[in-house]
């Protein structure tokens, strides 16, 4: 998916055309660029499928439209601004033939300009719906084994054919969290949760690389209401209702946590923090919908779910350096965050059997 991204296509499309696997096409969806994008790869790179849409469709209907043009085996979707190491999809493609109850392949994502540097090893995903880059600024080295994680991340990931006409693309509702396009609304992690509820695992292979012009977004209002509208949708589509309730005192401190986080920020945050709910109860037949839909192809138990997913914070993600009041307060939230995960996946487990 591309937009405005002019200035990345030759990096982002030349390094492409140097993979080692043999057999792939390209497909870019244009978002509505007014750059000269389209007239750039028809010039250039005239072996690209080229999708135009008049407008920004957002990140998650804009890759849903380049999904159902394309027929390979398997899908890969990424942003314009990386470059790939020349065995990215290589080793993609060969970890997803490995297993087949592998449901994404999550790459290693490393800094554009700090090589040695990662940026994203996948996403750590919160039990309340938080979801976090894994190993954001760790060395090179790290991460080095391939493991089940709880997410992929948008920026790069691998998914089989059979396992999207299973279980579907991004969820358009995400786009609606608020008035203009943000990128940062869940979808990916969606979409890996529901992979993931359907039987599949998401595995990090750190053998396919790339590198992402990464620059970091500073939390603005409408991505904070985003963000926190898009957890609820999370959790109100995947989780059944027992473990909704069995994990009500943790959700209720992570809420806790993010009305205090805008009550610091200021009036503009609260407003988005309000905002998020009149969105959920304005869409919650829509919401049900979509909830019922999830739970129908459902093949596992909240109880494994869990166990990919993390237990504790780190307070500095909700509040400014100047507030934190001394390690006592993270210990405090995360014991109880950990003794409510644990109570809940046990008794989650105990049901199932």
């Amino acid at each position: 998916m591309n937009y405005n991204g002019r200035e990345h296509l030759p990096t982002c499309l030349s390094s492409l055309f140097r993979q080692t696997y043999p057999n792939f096409d390209v497909t870019v969806v244009d978002n509505g660029s007014s750059d000269g994008s389209v007239e750039y790869l028809r010039a250039h790179f005239p072996q690209v499928r080229i999708v135009e849409s008049a407008v920004n469709l957002g990140f998650g209907r804009a890759n849903n439209l380049g999904i159902e043009v394309t027929e390979g085996e398997y899908v890969a979707l990424t942003n314009y601004d990386v470059e790939f190491d020349p065995c990215w999809l290589e080793e993609m493609v060969r970890a997803a033939r490995a297993d087949p109850k592998v449901g994404i392949i999550a790459p290693k994502i490393l800094l554009f300009d700090k090589k040695d540097r990662l940026n994203a090893c996948g996403l750590t995903l919160h039990y309340t719906g938080y979801a976090f880059s894994r190993g954001y600024f760790r060395e090179t080295g790290d991460f080095s084994q391939p493991e089940v994680i709880a997410s992929g991340t948008g920026c790069s990931l691998l998914i089989p054919r059979r396992v999207l006409d299973q279980v579907g693309g991004f969820d358009p509702l995400f786009q609606q969290l608020g008035e203009q396009f943000y990128r940062s609304s869940l979808e990916d992690v969606d979409l890996s949760w529901r992979v993931q509820l359907a039987g599949y695992k998401v595995l990090f292979q750190p053998t396919a690389k790339l590198y992402h012009k990464y620059i970091p977004k500073k939390l603005s209002p409408l991505r904070f209401q985003y963000l926190e509208g898009g957890r609820w949708l999370l959790l109100l589509k995947n989780y059944r209702w027992l473990t909704l309730l069995l994990l009500s005192p943790a959700l209720l401190l992570a809420e806790l946590m993010a009305w205090g986080a805008a009550l610091i920020k200021g009036r503009a945050y609260l407003l988005a923090k309000a905002r998020t709910y009149e969105w959920l109860l304005s869409h919650f037949p829509t919401i049900l919908a979509k909830r019922e839909e999830v739970q129908r192809r459902r093949r596992v138990d909240d109880s494994l779910l869990l166990r990919r997913f993390s237990t504790d914070t780190r307070f500095g993600r909700f509040f400014p350096p100047w507030f934190f009041a001394g390690p006592w307060l993270e210990r405090g939230i995360n014991l109880i965050f950990r003794l409510n995960y644990h109570v809940s996946k046990w008794l989650l487990g105990l049901l199932s059997q």
